[in-house]
């Protein structure tokens, strides 16, 4: 009835009640809608905390879907700010971010303060990216030190003086010299039973790696056995004759020789069923380690390659150009280039955060590996070449022609014990 005497133009009855009708506009109603303003009026609805109102438990899970945005939670409220400091959100932060180390995994079952964790190592990697750094130099092979290896015990060291040599972590002191090699020690690997080692006269010696008995010796390439890698399973080597071969890990016999490539295999690399070679053809090389197959090759170097990193997802080459490549393991598609070097660069390694590099021109150089920005150059870090480096959360620990191992140690006081 009321619309039928609107169109008409008919005026509004008495009777209907004005306040059902709008006021009149006011001043303050043209003026643009404010932040504080809701669907409903001006009047800002009742905010309800559903974290508040629930178990702390639940709300824990619920937050375990917005780890990543740990800071802005802990300002909602004081519910939030305790719900998001929950050990175990840390933990997954921390995972998320750096994975778990061997130590970790370990003793995972243990309680531990993983917000403290997070900021050590965010206070490490901060020393990285500054160079706040020590060094420490340990000092008794007779000539150049060309390969090692170390654990939170032990560095493992080879050297053109024909020896190997066992080093304490804790007194940088040497504790036992194996001796077996006819000539330089070129390459080694261990694990926490057996001591791999590989030498210009050829041959490769397994040793047990607690007691330091030599268990077998292995003859095959005709040139010097320049790399080896193994797992348990089976132990592989790559030699300036241009052959990979590969053994078996307990008994020592041949099981397989591939024609590699057209140069020395100057670095192998193994990840679960695969094995990364790099040659001084220039390439790298994925290899299908059971069918002893190619299944993609890596180009792109100008010159010989030196050294190699791969980690399952990404691999890294060395080369005689100065430079360094990373490459999408998967795809093959380039990551990224790393430049700087004036010389061959000699030795690399890399983890989720850098990429460090070691080289004839005596630096080493450590690089932000998702950007390529050099953040640290040590530079005249040996009187010499460098020919190895292998790194960990806290320290660089390299190897050089000037028969020095050198401990770089970021950490600053701080125990790394649980990140290695």
């Amino acid at each position: 009835m009321l619309r039928k005497m609107l169109s008409k133009g008919t005026a509004v009855p008495s009777a209907i009640p004005t306040a059902d009708l709008p006021a009149e506009p006011s001043p303050a109603d043209d003026a643009p809608p404010s932040a504080t303003d809701s669907a409903f009026g001006v009047d800002e609805p009742e905010r309800i905390d559903f974290v508040a109102r629930l178990p702390y438990e639940l709300a824990v899970q619920i937050f375990k879907h917005m780890v990543g945005e740990g800071r802005t939670l802990m300002l909602v409220s004081k519910r939030w700010h305790t719900v998001a400091q929950d050990n175990e959100l840390w933990k997954i932060a921390y995972e998320r971010r750096f994975g778990l180390s061997k130590t970790q995994r370990e003793r995972y079952y243990l309680k531990r303060d993983w917000r403290e964790l997070m900021k050590v190592r965010m206070r490490l990697l901060e020393n990285w990216r500054t160079g706040r750094v020590t060094a420490s130099e340990l000092a008794g092979h007779r000539d150049s030190i060309y390969c090692l290896q170390y654990d939170a015990e032990k560095i493992v060291s080879g050297s053109r003086d024909r020896t190997i040599r066992f080093w304490s972590m804790s007194t940088h002191e040497c504790y036992r010299t194996l001796e077996a090699h006819e000539r330089s020690v070129l390459c080694l690997q261990f694990d926490d039973k057996f001591l791999v080692s590989g030498s210009s006269d050829n041959t490769l010696i397994i040793w047990d790696v607690v007691s330091g008995e030599k268990l077998k010796k292995l003859t095959g390439h005709t040139q010097p056995v320049l790399d080896v890698r193994f797992n348990s399973e089976v132990i592989i080597s790559g030699s300036k004759d241009s052959t990979i071969r590969v053994w078996d890990l307990h008994t020592g016999a041949p099981l397989r020789t591939i024609e590699a490539h057209r140069a020395a295999i100057n670095a192998l690399c193994i990840k679960d069923n695969l094995l990364a070679s790099a040659s001084g053809d220039c390439t790298v090389k994925l290899w299908e380690i059971a069918k002893g197959i190619c299944v993609r090759e890596f180009t792109g170097h100008s010159r010989g390659l030196a050294c190699l990193q791969f980690d399952g997802e990404a691999v890294a080459s060395g080369s005689n150009d100065r430079s360094v490549r990373m490459w999408n393991a998967n795809t093959g598609e380039l990551i990224n280039e790393f430049k700087g070097h004036s010389d061959l660069v000699r030795t690399l390694a890399f983890d989720s955060d850098h990429l460090v590099t070691g080289s004839y021109d005596k630096t080493i150089k450590i690089f932000d590996r998702k950007t390529g920005d050099l953040l640290v150059d040590l530079r005249d870090a040996h009187r010499s070449w460098i020919f190895h480096i292998q790194i960990d959360a806290g320290k660089i620990v390299s190897a050089s022609e000037d028969r020095k191992l050198i401990i770089w140690d970021f950490s600053d006081g701080e125990d790394v014990t649980d990140f290695l």
